[in-house]
């Protein structure tokens, strides 16, 4: 083959044109640095860098359970047992003075966590404060000072189709960012449960667990926690993938979670003991209750509950709470929790075609079942 032929040719004229500009240009201008760009239309890029030094990496180690013996068929001393593998995940700074907020699932049953904050490539070997498991949410601590912290949003102060960003460790490469929009809110995932989960597209992938959802004004509207897996894979041997449908625990739950953390270590919830259901036309029509009467059906009653012993009864309609109008199950379950155990409160019930008051004291919510 004749070289100087093919090199003088104007195809190839053409290409020594372009390899040479594109060695001539700086790395930033095609998108591998992070060089400023003067003519880039305005982004999200600031929040970014406002809100990301708030979110940290979490990184959990854990003891193997399995007992070691020497040689000789001793035991070993449990606190030189092996350290076995962990996890990662994520947290949000909530104060200056280092309290940490992420999932349970996160830190449950470590034997060590460390804090690693990104944006000064600095660890911590971070305090359990305390857990709660219901919420799946747990308050850790670091000794530092002058953090930067994320401050909760005001329940109401975002609505569907709010722009939002989602900051965590994803995958355990380090701070990632994504982007999407508030799919739904007021999201609960378990019948009868108090949850409230904010839906996103945002993604929320292994490892963004405990991290921040945020809005474009920079508020924690959210605190990562999971992702929707099709349940028809859960047969395959592959790791459940993100869908698209994720979900931050909303930031009026989280918020007095952590207070109560910050305080005793553990949450005290009051309980009705009480299976609900919103009152729908349906149901209204299958026990004979007029249109006119909304509130929350009472289906069944947990033996020696303070709902039984109050005198609450099956198909009684709840349908206001110290004179607060009853609208769902959902409701009234999140209005109970947030109550000392043994308050007492006032229901107006429907029974039977007459409307009565009952006076139920709470008592406290049982720890779930492992």
């Amino acid at each position: 083959m004749n070289f100087r032929r093919v090199l003088a040719s104007p195809a190839a004229t053409a290409i020594l044109t372009a390899l040479t500009a594109f060695a001539i240009l700086a790395p930033g201008e095609f998108g591998f640095g992070q060089n400023t760009n003067p003519k880039q239309a305005p982004g999200v890029a600031d929040l970014v860098a406002r809100v990301a030094p708030s979110v940290v990496s979490i990184t959990v180690t854990k003891r193997s359970s399995e007992i070691k013996t020497d040689p000789f068929g001793r035991r070993e001393n449990p606190d030189q047992s092996e350290i076995v593998g962990g996890s990662q995940g994520s947290g949000v700074i909530l104060s200056p003075d280092g309290y940490i907020i992420t999932n349970n699932h996160v830190v449950d049953g470590a034997s060590g966590i460390i804090v690693t904050r990104e944006d000064v490539h600095k660890d911590y070997h971070a305090t359990l404060i305390g857990t709660d498991p219901d919420t799946d949410l747990a308050l850790i601590k670091i000794s530092e000072s002058n953090l930067p912290a994320l401050h909760f949003a005001e329940a109401g102060s975002y609505r569907v189709g709010d722009a939002v960003l989602a900051i965590g460790n994803a995958f355990g490469l380090g701070q990632s960012v994504s982007m999407g929009i508030v799919s739904a809110i007021d999201r609960p995932l378990s019948p009868g449960e108090f949850e409230d989960y904010i839906q996103t597209d945002a993604a929320i992938n292994h490892g963004n667990s405990g991290g921040a959802l945020v809005n474009l004004n920079g508020d924690l509207i959210g605190i990562n926690t999971r992702f929707y897996a099709d349940p028809n894979l859960g047969n395959k041997k592959q790791e459940p993938t993100p869908s698209g449908v994720n979900f931050a625990i909303a930031a009026p739950l989280a918020d007095s979670v952590m207070q109560g953390l910050k305080k005793g270590g553990k949450i005290r919830r009051a309980y009705l003991g009480a299976e609900l259901q919103t009152l729908t036309p349906g149901l209204a029509a299958m026990f004979s209750i007029p249109e006119n009467v909304k509130g929350v059906i009472i289906v069944g009653l947990v033996p020696d509950s303070p709902a039984g012993k109050a005198g609450l009864q099956p198909k009684d309609v709840i349908t206001a709470l110290d004179g607060n109008p009853v609208k769902s199950s959902v409701e009234l379950e999140r209005s109970i929790i947030f109550l000392p155990p043994g308050k007492t409160v006032e229901m107006d019930i429907y029974r039977e075609g007459q409307k009565v008051s009952e006076k139920v004291a709470l008592g406290e919510r049982p720890l779930p079942e492992d």
